[in-house]
């Protein structure tokens, strides 16, 4: 079979899973439409030519999924009202990423006082015929503020979200900043493994105390339910947290791209599939500052 990597985003306003709590305070949803954001002025002003955007509103966050010819594009859909609840998941559909089929609303926030009041960026999962969409229950009055949390579909239409599951930092992690999960399948021993972007201040080898660092927390599953803390997949010294983790493998090599908050870019580094040693390319950028939460979808043909 051939196959082909498509690594897309779609808008590039600044969305709370953007922010650090020592920062500017971005998460607001009452903040105006013309807030400073990653924007052009054509941008402002509705004016897009290429990228897909709603009648109302705007994209970010973009988590795709295909299957049989078409991508699903899940994204936070961004009303900029004043609501205090905000970010439910939408979706488009495309064959070609030229002309797309609205779907509308797929999985609404919750109250104002839920876990999930604001949604965040996740993935969706196929399984023994049940799509599992994993995202980030966000709500900032809250403690914790993030929680992985659960919806369920059969036909990636009808979604029912699972109240029963909401997976939160195990220790040693931030737990105000643990989001944007993404699964893969380890299909040689039947597993799957849940990666999540955090922070940690815990050597998780020694239970020594470290500075604080950006780290891919990993959890592995046999059921996508019951969830085991593994080994940190990955970790960085030199940001805030690598959000939007994504990975894919090609050839004899396995890629790992994310957002680094820092300096607003997406950034790839990859290592042989025989090795545990990450390589960081010459120029890791996959694009500029407008480019941000990249996701990759997997096409076969």
């Amino acid at each position: 079979m051939n196959f082909q990597i498509v690594c897309l985003s779609f808008c590039f306003a600044l969305f709370y899973n953007c922010s650090k709590d020592s920062g500017a305070a971005i998460e607001n949803p009452d903040a105006a439409t013309n807030a400073p954001a990653c924007q052009t002025i054509a941008e402002s002003a509705n004016q897009y030519t290429t990228f897909y955007k709603p009648t109302n509103g705007w994209v970010g966050d973009p988590m795709p999924f295909y299957e049989n010819g078409k991508f699903h594009i899940f994204y936070l859909y961004d009303a900029r009202n004043t609501l205090p609840t905000f970010h439910p998941w939408y979706k488009v559909m495309t064959a070609d990423f030229a002309t797309f089929t609205e779907n509308s609303e797929m999985i609404p926030t919750g109250n104002a006082t839920d876990q999930d009041g604001a949604l965040g960026t996740g993935s969706v999962f196929k399984w023994n015929g049940t799509y599992y969409a994993f995202y980030t229950g966000h709500n900032g009055i809250l403690d914790p503020k993030e929680k992985i949390m659960l919806a369920t579909s059969t036909d990636l239409k009808s979604w029912t979200k699972n109240p029963s599951f909401q997976l939160q930092a195990s220790w040693g992690y931030d737990r105000n900043e643990f989001r944007d999960p993404i699964i893969i399948e380890d299909k040689s021993n039947g597993t799957f493994k849940m990666l999540i972007a955090t922070r940690s201040e815990v050597d998780l080898v020694s239970n020594a105390n470290v500075p604080w660092r950006a780290v891919i927390a990993q959890y592995s599953s046999t059921n996508l339910i019951d969830w085991t803390l593994e080994k940190p997949f990955y970790e960085d010294t030199s940001t805030f947290i690598t959000e939007c983790p994504d990975i894919f493998t090609m050839g004899q090599y396995q890629y790992l791209i994310y957002s680094n908050i820092d300096d607003r870019m997406v950034h790839y580094k990859y290592r042989s599939l025989t090795s545990n040693v990450w390589i960081t390319p010459e120029n890791s950028k996959l694009d500029g500052i407008a480019f941000y939460a990249g996701r990759t979808v997997l096409r076969w043909s």
